[in-house]
């Protein structure tokens, strides 16, 4: 109800992504193809068996 009367709702803590403990090697041309589609699209979707690095691909992707 309060969005539809736009009313501010309560506010969201915005958490910092994990650090990583291990360096990322091998992949930095796939980081780099993920990045200049993030540039161009809205959704980028990763996909690959369970263990294939996807969730730490995405952080590398959009790290500053």
């Amino acid at each position: 109800m309060a969005v539809l009367r736009s009313e501010a709702g309560p506010k969201t803590r915005r958490r910092a992504l994990p650090a990583q403990l291990t360096s990322f090697v091998g992949r930095a041309e796939e980081r780099d193809y993920v990045a200049a589609l993030l540039g161009t699209s809205r959704l980028v979707t990763l996909l690959g068996p369970g263990g294939a690095g996807k969730n730490r691909l995405a952080v590398e992707a959009t790290a500053p």
